[in-house]
């Protein structure tokens, strides 16, 4: 029950704090005023103040719904957010361990690739099921330039790009709130 009437006080706050669209009740009432004089009628005040509630109310309701609902599609969640840099912290160590592997055997980059792959299908399942289809994308989505020939080279590229693509993902909210599904 105190949940409830939080909320309502919570609603009523918001109704307040727009007093200004709260205040477009005045605009009908200012119609039918210039209506009645115009027609010669008599129209009850207590006909003008429900008709200045009636549309006050809903032109403030419909303000505080729309600040809560910009606020919600622009918040960040702050799991996402330290997951994100989690991984980031993570590609950069795969990033380091790829480049000290350049001059190993092939097994031991065999070692580092399959690593670094595991953490990166990993990461790619994370991202989906956590921030949407676009956010996936957005963490692949490689730059213009070819990855270089060569086994080395494209781990180091591919490593590389993940850990960008994931500062990116960090930086921008707009990320967070999948709008668009598989």
């Amino acid at each position: 029950m105190g949940a409830i009437l939080s909320d309502v006080l919570q609603f009523a706050d918001g109704l307040l704090e727009h007093w200004v669209a709260f205040a477009t009740g005045s605009v009908p009432v200012m119609i039918l005023g210039f209506w009645e004089r115009w027609k010669g009628r008599s129209v009850s005040r207590r006909f003008y103040f429900v008709l200045f509630l009636a549309f006050g109310f809903a032109a403030a309701s419909f303000q505080t719904w729309r600040q809560e609902r910009s606020e919600r599609i622009h918040s960040r969640d702050a799991a996402i957010i330290l997951q994100l840099q989690k991984y980031y912290v993570e590609a950069e160590e795969h990033r380091r361990s790829v480049v000290e592997s350049q001059t190993a055997s092939d097994q031991e980059f065999d070692a580092v690739k399959q690593e670094a792959d595991h953490w990166s299908n990993d990461l790619g399942h994370w991202i989906v099921d956590n921030m949407g289809w676009p956010a996936y994308v957005r963490l692949i989505k490689t730059p213009q330039e070819r990855p270089p020939p060569g086994d080395r080279a494209r781990l180091l590229f591919m490593v590389t790009m993940i850990r960008d693509n994931l500062e990116k993902l960090i930086e921008n909210p707009a990320w967070d709130n999948p709008q668009v599904e598989r």
